[in-house]
């Protein structure tokens, strides 16, 4: 008996993103799946998914950090006439600059070794950064092999920001933000294949 491979099998289910929090969705795109071939036919337009910037500012859980703790460590959460200080905003200044120029919005801090001082430079100018009321920044500790930005900033209960990278965890469960303006992606763990995870495409 021959199977009449022309007639194709196919059931409809709807396609859900969810953003930020579980179950919460934001659009349901109707999906033909083509049971023969294998594939999924949209039987509409895609229309990109728009996060609110706002929405997922606010569902980053706030998080108190101690201004004695800070300056403790070499920080300047507050604007200061120490020459290094006014040296962190004039960075500032230049690297908004560039960027407005260069049309970028992201930057990196790194040094040849470790020890040179990038965990130093990437948080005081992040602090700088966010002093300007409508700003917002997101400070990211990528140094994965020697997570330091959570000690350097008080905290001892940082997540793993291993499970954001690799997708298990949304990203209002691992970052914080601390007052209005700054966000943090700290780490607590030192990762072993730290340099295969970032070479992930995702």
């Amino acid at each position: 008996m021959s199977e009449d491979k022309s007639a194709s099998r196919t059931t409809t289910r709807s396609a859900i993103a969810s953003l930020f929090r579980p179950g919460q969705t934001v659009s349901s795109v109707p999906v033909t799946l083509d049971l023969v071939k294998g594939r999924e036919i949209f039987t509409e337009a895609l229309v990109p998914l728009r996060a609110n910037p706002t929405r997922v500012w606010e569902s980053l859980s706030p998080v108190q950090l101690s201004g004695q703790t800070l300056i403790g460590n070499g920080l300047f959460p507050m604007p200061t006439n120490q020459p290094a200080g006014l040296a962190i905003d004039q960075l500032r200044s230049k690297i908004l600059h560039g960027l407005a120029q260069q049309g970028w919005k992201r930057i990196a801090v790194t040094s040849p070794t470790h020890g040179c001082g990038k965990s130093f430079v990437a948080t005081n100018l992040a602090l700088s950064l966010a002093r300007r009321p409508t700003s917002r920044t997101a400070l990211i500790d990528l140094d994965l092999r020697r997570p330091h930005l959570a000690n350097l900033l008080g905290l001892q209960d940082a997540p793993d920001l291993t499970e954001f990278l690799t997708g298990e965890q949304p990203l209002e469960s691992i970052f914080r933000r601390y007052g209005r303006t700054l966000a943090l992606g700290l780490n607590s763990t030192p990762v072993e294949m730290a340099a295969e995870l970032l070479h992930s495409p995702d």
